[in-house]
């Protein structure tokens, strides 16, 4: 579910990052981090997932990217777009996910959770 951008104090807009208490079982817990700077031409798959990682936040900067999560691997111009700025957080099979860039100079920086230590 999308949430609407919040008015920050400096007078712009920011994406809000939703927040939820959790304990016990439920405990999600930081597992790493990587930026990578993405190609337009080689699809990028990623090679080293931490273990025990259920799930992910992906935002790009400096360039949009697309993606796709069904084994094929996506082209500047075919697969899920996400804009520079905009994140995605990612709960399926984190093995499958590819990524391009739509742009030049586009990175983008992934985040690792999951339930394990």
């Amino acid at each position: 579910m999308p949430y609407p951008p919040i008015q920050t104090r400096a007078g712009g807009l920011q994406e809000p990052i939703p927040v939820r208490e959790v304990s016990g079982d439920d405990a999600v817990y930081s597992l790493g981090y990587m930026q990578v700077p993405l190609s337009t031409t080689v699809p990028f798959q990623l090679p080293d997932i931490p273990d025990g990682a259920k799930s992910m936040l992906i935002k790009p900067e400096s360039g949009g990217i697309r993606y796709r999560d069904d084994g094929i691997d996506p082209t500047s111009t075919v697969g899920m777009p996400l804009a520079s700025g905009e994140s995605m957080y990612y709960e399926l099979k984190i093995e499958d996910l590819r990524m391009i860039a739509q742009d030049d100079g586009a990175i983008c920086n992934i985040a690792f959770y999951g339930t394990d230590l």
